[in-house]
């Protein structure tokens, strides 16, 4: 079973149950939560820091605030005094060769182990989470995995391409598609024995090995030939970043 994300940038992109972490909440199970590391290689691959994309958070001083516990009751002295601590503003912001594009906030104490990176996660989480790539999924989100299509089969309704939202063409970013099509491999014939042939199955090969294509990067490129090579599928055909990540949701998750 797996979620998918519907709209935006990032629509077509699959996330398997196993990679969301459930929230508990006291009426009963929670939110599906999709941490920020399991996010990231997604965002950098639609907005990519090779095309003048960069992510930068930046800390300013909160005063005193409130603190809480995990189900949300503030502390207490025994006294009865609420209990407060240094708070911290991290704001995440996304340019474009240093042009703003979208920025996001949020507030974090320092009372607790680690809370500076919880702040900048947090930070970025709502970042992503503005553009498009969801934080988390809800019960009525998770789908079955799609029964396995084999060649020839045309019982299935054909595909509608996803449309680009208006926040999608304010930013210039590409829909992701909402499927790829593999590259068939022809079956190559055997050489008839005779001189010079020794080395023509190689040479063969290595002609019909898939080049990447200049739109992909070369990390996202070589993910997708390790994942295709773990599958044992032929490497699909992509074009650029975001057709790589869908083809690559695919491939894993197919």
């Amino acid at each position: 079973m797996k979620c998918s994300v519907k709209n935006g940038p990032f629509a077509g992109v699959e996330v398997r149950l196993s990679d969301l972490v459930r929230s508990v909440e006291d009426n009963g199970p929670g939110a599906l939560l999709w941490p920020v590391v399991l996010r990231h290689p997604i965002f950098v691959a639609v907005f990519p820091p090779s095309e003048g994309y960069a992510v930068s958070v930046t800390v300013t001083d909160g005063g005193q605030q409130q603190t809480f516990d995990q189900s949300g009751s503030p502390y207490q002295n025994a006294d009865g005094q609420p209990i407060k601590a240094e708070a911290k503003i991290f704001t995440a912001t996304l340019t474009k060769n240093g042009e703003l594009i979208a920025q996001a906030s949020t507030q974090q104490t320092l009372e607790v182990r680690k809370a500076w990176e919880m702040g900048e996660n947090n930070a970025k989480s709502r970042l992503y989470e503005s553009l498009g790539l969801p934080a988390a999924f809800q019960q009525h989100d998770i789908v079955q995995d799609a029964k396995p299509t084999f060649e020839g089969d045309v019982t299935g309704p054909a595909t509608e391409p996803n449309k680009a939202s208006a926040v999608v063409q304010a930013l210039g970013v590409r829909p992701v598609p909402a499927s790829v099509k593999a590259v068939k491999t022809p079956t190559p014939e055997a050489p008839v024995p005779n001189e010079g042939t020794a080395t023509q199955p190689s040479e063969t090969a290595q002609s019909r090995e898939p080049q990447k294509p200049e739109g992909v990067s070369a990390s996202m490129w070589a993910q997708l030939k390790q994942a295709c090579a773990r599958k044992g599928v032929p490497m699909p055909e992509v074009s650029n970043n975001q057709d790589a990540v869908v083809a690559l949701s695919e491939v894993n998750h197919g």
